[in-house]
């Protein structure tokens, strides 16, 4: 299963400032359900946790290492073969839009 291109902001937000990722989107954005649920998401596959004595946010290692994979990607290229088939046309992929 995928996840959002909203979740993972939400992730990217945390990485870089864990006590306040809000400040990275409007009000309306941050209070969406779409957001809400990236949030729980994060939450419940253990990226995130609540230290609920103190209410802070914690990052979970877990989210650090996604991140950190996230960032590691290569970028995908715009034409490329298959390597047995070295005399076969190029695939040309069409930006989205």
């Amino acid at each position: 299963m995928g996840v959002s291109p909203l979740t993972i902001k939400m992730a990217i937000a945390y990485y870089v400032s864990p006590t306040s990722p809000e400040q990275f989107f409007t009000p309306e954005t941050w209070a969406c359900a779409p957001a809400r649920e990236a949030r729980d998401w994060l939450f419940e596959n253990d990226l995130l946790y609540r230290d609920e004595t103190a209410d802070i946010t914690h990052l979970a290692p877990k989210l650090a290492a996604w991140v950190d994979f996230i960032c590691a990607t290569p970028l995908p290229v715009q034409e490329w073969r298959l390597p047995e088939r070295e005399g076969a046309r190029p695939y040309r992929s069409e930006p989205h839009g």
